[in-house]
């Protein structure tokens, strides 16, 4: 006849080599974690500059406001019309329109004055 202690101790051995659920959980929260930290790393998605390169010939100034919000100038010379956005990060995007469809678009850093 088996003691109580050796019961005990052939139940703890018996379960000693499988893993209980809950670590299966753990161990999917932690790749699930880990993969959506690769992704937010390594994805290149620079936000305004994105939706820049998505500008294409022949939209319209309302079409380019959509995407890059309301400009922060305009200039107008008959048919011929600029607009500017200046981003926080210091980049300037100058759009001209002719005739109201794109026809050029510069994206430039803005040189700060010499001290």
């Amino acid at each position: 006849m088996m003691s109580k202690i050796d019961e005990h101790t052939t139940a703890d051995a018996a379960g000693k080599g499988q893993p209980r659920f809950g670590s299966y959980i753990g161990l999917f929260f932690v790749v699930a974690i880990l993969g959506i930290l690769s992704f937010a790393l390594l994805h290149d998605d620079s936000g305004i500059g994105h939706a820049y390169a998505g500008l294409k010939p022949g939209m319209t100034p309302t079409e380019v406001a959509a995407v890059l919000g309301v400009p922060r100038s305009e200039t107008r010379t008959g048919p011929s019309l600029v607009q500017t956005w200046r981003m926080p990060d210091g980049i300037i995007f100058k759009v001209r329109f002719q005739d109201g469809k794109l026809i050029a678009k510069e994206r430039r850093a803005e040189v700060s004055p010499a001290p």
